[in-house]
């Protein structure tokens, strides 16, 4: 995961940085829930649409092994069988999770530049 091009892009800008990151922060989680909900429901078609929501601002974070791990649900629903929908949602549980706490650590970040 990579916050470079957004720090080069918000430099200047660090009020405006964080609230995108917490903008951000809520539209993953919200992403999550009704990810997590789609597989579990065998909805392809929600499914795709959530993936092709977040995909642009994951290739943005260069965050490629959760861009990997919404790909192989797609090759899921695509008549994988080697893959299992508990498997799936758990890893992407666990990839959320490292988003969530690297948005948090960045937002950290930001507010210590803030006092100084």
């Amino acid at each position: 995961m990579n916050f470079e091009n957004l720090d080069s892009l918000y430099r200047s800008s660090p009020d405006a940085y964080r609230q995108l990151l917490e903008f951000m922060y809520q539209e993953f989680e919200k992403a999550q829930g009704k990810i997590t909900s789609s597989i579990e429901k065998g909805d392809s078609t929600a499914f795709s649409h959530l993936k092709h929501k977040i995909f642009s601002t994951l290739n943005t974070l260069e965050y490629a092994e959760l861009m990997d791990a919404l790909t192989q649900v797609t090759s899921f629903y695509e008549g994988d069988k080697n893959l299992h929908t508990e498997a799936l949602t758990l890893r992407l549980n666990d990839l959320f999770q490292q988003l969530f706490q690297r948005l948090e650590d960045k937002i950290a970040e930001l507010d210590e530049l803030k006092v100084m």
